[in-house]
């Protein structure tokens, strides 16, 4: 018998918010696994984000734009040596004093946040109906029988 697979609506609301951070916390990096997870090509699980209109949902290709955005503004996949947020903790604990001249002095990481923002608007895929603005109503459009998740706690205030 072949069982099928439940839908998952997964709130990257917390990672939308993200970009002002230059580096992931303990509960960001939890988020950024399951929402790579649940809405991967594979997965193919839905996303839905709190914007101005309320909880809106989103196409599986605009929440993933903004789960990529995110990895590659955090530099997750890449190497401890080429991340400036933690050469510039190594020169802060005196560890990297030696290698100081051969690193270039950090980016702003405002700058970087709007440079990592502005990369995304340019993917397209975010705006417009099925994307993060306007997107659409979460309760007329949810798959009966799905399941919502958000393992951020953000924002669980709202109904």
């Amino acid at each position: 018998m072949l069982v099928r697979q439940r839908d998952i609506i997964f709130d990257i609301t917390r990672l939308a918010t993200r970009f002002s951070r230059p580096t992931p916390n303990g509960i960001d990096r939890v988020d950024l696994g399951y929402a790579q997870h649940f809405l991967s090509e594979a997965r193919g699980g839905r996303g839905t984000i709190l914007g101005p209109a309320g909880i809106r949902a989103v196409d599986n290709q605009a929440a993933r734009a903004i789960v990529d955005a995110i990895a590659e503004h955090w530099r997750e996949e890449g190497r401890a040596e080429d991340d400036e947020a933690y050469l510039r903790l190594l020169r802060k604990l005196g560890g990297a004093a030696q290698h100081t001249a051969a690193y270039p002095k950090p980016s702003n990481p405002a700058i970087r946040a709007g440079r990592s923002i502005v990369r995304l608007l340019g993917r397209g895929t975010i705006v417009g109906r099925g994307g993060i603005f306007p997107g659409r109503n979460l309760a007329r459009t949810a798959p009966e029988g799905s399941t919502y998740l958000n393992v951020s706690q953000f924002p669980l205030w709202l109904d």
